[in-house]
């Protein structure tokens, strides 16, 4: 049958919900010097309807009616108001060298759990940075990189309330 959800679940939600909007983004963001192990440890795996604001584990995703709970529903189809977007920006850094920050909304995500990141090599010098998210998205989004840039990724940081994932 279908899995039960511990007592007490919705009170553990609703608290680390509230924790995390307590917590700063920068202290979730990646500081590793090396770039190969920074793209490991940013993909995580996608196990579906495992996610890391409400602590039970069940092996599908189980959408709830209720609005306190911070879930969404899973589709399986990517309708119009659930299309990934993303901008790219270029600002300054604190040493004063330009930086490409690239941010990626990923609208019913709530974990990065959900989603992988690569960092995939053209043959014509370009980056593309892959996202997918399949148990979101049928297709993976890919995002062109301008050239010229370091591909030398500061760190990332995931903002769970608004699906905003940034490199």
């Amino acid at each position: 049958g279908p899995d039960v959800r511990p007592a007490g679940y919705l009170e553990d939600a609703v608290r680390a919900a509230r924790s995390e909007r307590m917590t700063s983004a920068p202290a979730m963001s990646v500081d590793t010097s090396d770039i190969r192990s920074r793209l490991e440890s940013m993909k995580f795996s996608s196990a579906r309807g495992v996610d890391d604001v409400i602590s039970y584990r069940s092996e599908a995703p189980v959408a709830t009616s209720t609005t306190t709970a911070p879930m969404e529903t899973k589709t399986e189809t990517t309708t119009s108001s659930m299309k990934p977007s993303f901008e790219i920006q270029t600002v300054t850094a604190a040493d004063g060298s330009n930086e490409l920050k690239v941010i990626v909304t990923l609208p019913g995500c709530t974990s990065v759990k959900e989603f992988d990141v690569e960092l995939e090599a053209q043959a014509n010098g370009a980056n593309v940075l892959v996202i997918c998210a399949t148990s979101l998205y049928i297709a993976p989004i890919k995002i062109q990189l301008p050239r010229n840039i370091v591909d030398e990724p500061r760190g990332s940081t995931f903002k769970r309330k608004l699906g905003k994932y940034t490199v």
